[in-house]
């Protein structure tokens, strides 16, 4: 792996490198990012966004920087670039369309956002009806359903506790 590392490297250094490299890279970056090595993920699509302008897949490694920068916490700049995905590459595979979405809907629901989360999940099924992505958009929406409503529920709750608070503030004391 070193050695092809190395040849990677020299590679880079020729203008314009090899094609073969752009594949390459991308593939480094997405084993990286499964194995949650986010910085040299993202190290690795800067590096093709770099040497690579004219990307052929400039799908992909979108979609591994904007999982980077969902890891960071960037969450409106990753839903930016998602949503660039989604619209300037719509002639991508199904597969590559749904997981858009799905990590539009994941990066909505690590923020609370669970209405924006569910309408992202509903994307996902209408794209990849029959498939793994369906069955797990199901499952999340369901989860978004009963979030949303705990939370409401949650809410009126602490609502109508500071209405017994301040009602029993203003009452004025009596004498027993």
């Amino acid at each position: 792996m070193q050695s092809l590392q190395l040849r990677v490297e020299e590679e880079l250094a020729q203008i314009p490198p090899p094609d073969w490299i752009e594949r390459f890279l991308l593939r480094q970056a997405e084993v990286a990012m499964v194995l949650a090595k986010w910085k040299d993920a993202e190290s690795t699509v800067w590096k093709i966004r770099t040497h690579f302008p004219e990307c052929k897949v400039s799908a992909q490694v979108d979609y591994v920087l904007a999982r980077c920068w969902i890891h960071e916490a960037k969450f409106e700049q990753a839903r930016q670039l998602l949503a660039s995905i989604l619209e300037s590459h719509r002639d991508t595979s199904g597969d590559l369309q749904a997981k858009t979405w799905w990590t539009l809907a994941e990066s909505h629901l690590m923020q609370r956002n669970y209405h924006q989360a569910h309408a992202c999940y509903e994307q996902v099924l209408k794209i990849a009806v029959d498939s793994k992505w369906a069955q797990l958009a199901q499952r999340q929406m369901a989860m978004c359903r009963e979030a949303s409503e705990s939370a409401i529920a949650d809410r009126s709750k602490a609502n109508n506790s500071a209405a017994v608070r301040s009602t029993q503030k203003q009452m004025p004391k009596q004498s027993r």
